[in-house]
């Protein structure tokens, strides 16, 4: 299989994505101690005055989706941040980090912020996150819906995160009456109340149509009132008929209620496991290939933003789409710190990834890894 060719679109074909909690994240060599007591500009000036290097990379769940769309798609991708007066960090130490992504972030700035600082291992690298959870007041509303308008235009995709505290979840009608104004549908990659609220909102009738769900096994568990700890084991045990048999009701049910049938995608992740794709009638199980991961930051992320650019470079997905989507996030695993996978670093992945495709009755119906079978337009 060859490896979509990097030429970007024209700009009618363009992803935005919504980080509205974003991150630095800050690896040091194994071994060295961050101060967990101080902020994370402290421990960059420490760490320079003792001639230690640190690595930085712009993260957090929509960056990070971003930060793949633009390595690996074809279609112009745009980035908004919202940010608080007086950030983590300075914007240009953000900005720069993402530089060798060759994205450059369009800030909205809000009312406020607290921020929190995060420190441990990650298997490769000492690591820190820094990251804001912003005071956004209902004055500020107005002025996001705005300026995130005028950035849709053209869009055919928007995705968003997780609101960075419960006091804002209201900035989600905003968001979504915003997209639908413009027709541009939504991706959302968010859990908890956050993706409570979009879905009530889309339950009330506001808003644009979502056309992308991304959840984690925890995630789809307590929405859908099943036993995380138990369909962990069940994969953890091989028994994935069984696993299938339980999670394919409550997911159907999901995407049925919330997402057109025929349109949408709803993307199960399982950690090192198997994930799930429903792509309107189509139930995809894919298996990623053995490794040895060596940091895990962003893997799950890449494999969200890549679906996302092909989505909205072409209206639809492929088997194909999620095999190499799959490969993207297993090399992301290989890499250090919180590197981004390239589809060319992916490639000897590409046929070591499994695909099934699942019956109605959730029985197998084996695919091999090199044939994959062209999945209905989403659009």
């Amino acid at each position: 299989m060859q490896a979509v060719p990097h030429t970007r679109l024209n700009q009618n074909k363009r992803a935005v994505f919504l980080a509205s909690n974003p991150s630095l994240d800050v690896h040091g060599p194994v071994g060295h101690r961050f101060e967990a007591a101080a902020s994370l500009a402290h421990n960059l000036t420490q760490a320079k005055a003792a001639g230690v290097t640190l690595h930085m990379q712009a993260g957090g769940n929509m960056v990070n989706a971003a930060r793949s769309a633009q390595k690996n798609g074809r279609a112009p991708v745009s980035l908004i941040t919202l940010r608080g007066p007086t950030p983590v960090l300075p914007h240009d130490v953000f900005g720069e980090a993402l530089a060798s992504d060759a994205l450059s972030p369009v800030v909205i700035p809000v009312s406020g912020h607290s921020h929190r600082t995060l420190y441990y291992e990650d298997g490769s690298t000492a690591y820190a996150r820094g990251s804001e959870h912003l005071i956004i007041s209902p004055d500020s509303h107005d002025f996001i819906a705005q300026r995130l308008q005028a950035m849709l235009s053209g869009a055919t995709l928007l995705g968003i995160d997780n609101l960075p505290n419960n006091d804002v979840l209201p900035l989600y009608a905003v968001l979504q009456r915003t997209a639908k104004e413009v027709d541009v549908p939504i991706f959302v990659d968010a859990k908890g109340l956050c993706l409570q609220r979009v879905l009530k909102n889309i339950r009330d009738g506001v808003g644009a149509p979502l056309i992308g769900l991304k959840q984690n096994l925890e995630e789809f568990s307590s929405l859908t009132n099943l036993a995380a700890g138990e369909l962990g084991a069940l994969l953890a045990s091989g028994e994935l008929e069984k696993f299938a048999q339980i999670i394919l009701p409550k997911a159907r049910e999901l995407t049925e209620t919330y997402l057109d049938p025929d349109r949408g995608i709803f993307i199960l992740t399982t950690g090192p496991h198997p994930w799930y794709a429903f792509m309107g009638h189509h139930v995809f199980r894919l298996t990623p290939p053995k490794l040895t991961a060596i940091s895990p930051v962003g893997s799950g992320d890449s494999l969200v933003g890549y679906l996302m650019a092909r989505l909205a470079e072409n209206g639809e997905l492929t088997a194909s789409d999620l095999v190499q989507a799959t490969a993207i996030s297993a090399a992301t695993a290989t890499l250090p710190g919180s590197q981004i996978a390239t589809i060319t670093e992916a490639t000897t992945f590409f046929p070591k990834v499994g695909i099934l495709e699942l019956s109605q009755q959730s029985r197998d119906r084996q695919s091999e890894p090199n044939e994959f079978r062209h999945v209905p337009g989403l659009f």
